[in-house]
């Protein structure tokens, strides 16, 4: 039987190498340099019209203008994920769970030379879906050696 671990490393590689995590990559790149820029170039340049000493009135913009950055910042970073997940939240407090994107006949939808033809229950696991869980199933024992 393979390693449950390995497994996972090779599902979660797989995810990774998808072509939206690699657009949502690129994305996230653009974001992080022009924030950088934005951040540590810009936002300085426009602070030297105000010349070497700033009056208490130009201090007092760019007090309230960081204020308002942090703030609008810190309010994205605590809503929009849970904006971009509703849909599941709603689920979980519903206590709904995800439909199954598979689709098993029931014993009702089949008629009666039909089930008996197929020599099956409508609703048992596909043979596909047994193998894969089997995969995915931790080993059955477990040894954990310690060092003395």
């Amino acid at each position: 039987m393979s390693n449950p671990l390995v497994l996972l490393v090779q599902i979660v590689d797989a995810d990774v190498e998808s072509p939206a995590m690699k657009r949502a990559y690129k994305i996230s790149l653009w974001w992080a340099f022009g924030l950088s820029a934005v951040t540590f170039v810009i936002w300085p340049l426009l602070t030297l019209p105000a010349g070497g000493t700033w009056s208490l009135g130009y201090f007092t913009f760019w007090i309230i203008l960081s204020i308002v950055w942090g703030l609008v910042a810190g309010l994205i970073v605590t809503f929009y994920p849970l904006i971009e997940s509703r849909k599941v939240i709603f689920r979980i407090l519903t206590c709904r769970p995800k439909r199954s994107t598979h689709s098993v006949p029931s014993s009702s939808s089949l008629s009666s030379n039909e089930s008996e033809a197929q020599g099956k229950v409508g609703n048992e696991v596909p043979d596909d879906l047994q193998a894969h869980d089997a995969k995915l199933a931790p080993p059955e024992e477990v040894s954990i050696k310690i060092p003395k």
